[in-house]
């Protein structure tokens, strides 16, 4: 009826519990994605601080600390344990992620609106009174440049130059020089 003391769900727990206690990343202080170098680097420092020798520290809290430092740093020094040590730690937060996802509680559902989309409603009083304000500024803008067209005088749809007459112009003078230039020289 009741679990039993050594039933699976409890012996999880322990096992996650002290693995994450003795978590060799913590100890060190240092991310999953530290390096090598950083983990000699912190290991060195966190040695002179908890070595019970020269540590002002209780002996027997240096001793338990430095302890669990020479563990941490005896793996994650090594490649292949450092690998396997990381395996282990990924499938223990999978195993705990999975089982928090199970005893977690349904989120409520949200409170149905009349809309399917919350960005789809009707448009408040001050936002139609912006987009006729905005659809006025253009109509007015565009009445303006009519205005300012007409009144200088230019109206691009009856232009009375047209855009090859400069180029024809060009050719006639080009044409005309070369012409020159041959009778001067058969003279």
């Amino acid at each position: 009826m009741g679990e039993q003391p050594g039933s699976s769900q409890q012996g999880t727990s322990l096992t996650d519990n002290r693995l994450q206690a003795e978590n060799y990343y913590a100890v060190l202080q240092l991310p999953i994605t530290a390096s090598i170098e950083d983990i000699r680097r912190v290991y060195r420092e966190l040695s002179k601080l908890y070595h019970p020798d020269t540590t002002n520290l209780p002996t027997a809290y240096a001793t338990a600390k430095f302890r669990q430092l020479n563990e941490a740093y005896n793996v994650l020094n090594d490649p292949d344990s450092r690998r396997a040590y990381d395996r282990q730690l990924s499938q223990i937060l999978l195993r705990t992620m999975a089982t928090s996802s199970l005893t977690t509680k349904p989120t409520p559902p949200r409170k149905s609106s009349a809309y399917l989309d919350p960005n789809d409603r009707p448009l408040s009083s001050g936002e139609v009174f912006a987009l006729f304000i905005m659809a006025v500024s253009l109509v007015a803008c565009l009445l303006l440049a009519i205005a300012i067209g007409i009144l200088r005088g230019n109206t691009p749809a009856y232009s009375s130059v047209h855009p090859l007459s400069f180029a024809s112009v060009s050719i006639t003078v080009q044409l005309t020089a070369n012409y020159k230039a041959y009778d001067n020289t058969n003279c």
